[in-house]
């Protein structure tokens, strides 16, 4: 299999694509780009040298990603390239794979708890989803989703500026904030206490189960879910489908 047809690639391409300066990211994605082929039998101390750079700094750049540690980018590529077995067997093992996936989800997700929180959404307008990417699938899909229910909703990048935010949102809005680690909340302490200040309800879709519970939406905490881009996705289309039910169940 080519290993540019795989996530990480796609990944990587994207960052290059969306960089303003020649930086230090820069350097590291092209890089890793350039060293696609030899995935993952390539070293971090490899890639810094090439890309004249720190390990940490390329420690950094796979945790902006999306990755836990350089390990966890090199190897996202794993669940798609097997050599060892013809093409049926792997497209077999995947969809077995991808159906106890799908399973465990379904297993996992507290449909109480999200239709709870789904009532208390619809009842605002707008609904403003802030994700780190407005071209993200899953976050198109969410959008959509409340808008076939006659919803205002936008779409907006996790860094806009709060004055955009905050003129969109207006007192009877409601925030929808995708963050997976929950490391973005960290560094926007101020966004959620203006939205508390100012009355405005806010969910945060997540992993963490340390953000309080009245606030999260939660995906299951589990080591896939970080380590391989593919899971983080599948989790979090999987959320989007069960809203879509959900709210169609509630309307």
């Amino acid at each position: 299999m080519d290993k540019r047809c795989t996530p990480v690639y796609f990944k990587l391409v994207d960052f290059l694509a969306d960089c303003r300066h020649h930086d230090a990211n820069y350097d590291i994605a092209k890089t890793l780009i350039e060293l696609i082929h030899d995935f993952p039998d390539i070293y971090i101390e490899q890639v810094a040298s090439r890309a004249h750079t720190s390990i940490s700094t390329v420690t950094k750049f796979c945790k902006r990603l999306g990755y836990s540690s350089f390990k966890s980018l090199k190897e996202d590529i794993l669940p798609y390239v097997d050599q060892s077995t013809d093409i049926q067997t792997t497209v077999d093992a995947f969809i077995k794979k991808d159906h106890l996936l799908t399973q465990s989800f379904f297993e996992w997700i507290d449909f109480t708890d999200l239709t709870h929180k789904l009532k208390e959404i619809i009842q605002h307008q707008p609904i403003v989803i802030l994700n780190s990417s407005y071209s993200d699938p899953a976050s198109n899909h969410l959008r959509s989703i409340f808008e076939v229910h006659h919803h205002a909703t936008y779409l907006l990048n996790r860094d806009v500026d709060d004055v955009i935010l905050f003129d969109l949102i207006k007192k009877q809005g409601v925030v929808l904030i995708i963050s997976l680690t929950g490391h973005w909340l960290i560094q926007h302490q101020e966004t959620l206490k203006q939205l508390r200040q100012n009355h405005i309800a806010y969910y945060i879709i997540s992993a963490d189960d340390t953000i309080d519970a009245k606030h999260l939406i939660a995906l299951p905490k589990v080591s896939s879910l970080f380590h391989s881009y593919y899971h983080s996705s599948r989790y979090l289309n999987l959320l989007t489908i069960t809203i879509e039910i959900a709210l169609n169940y509630l309307n």
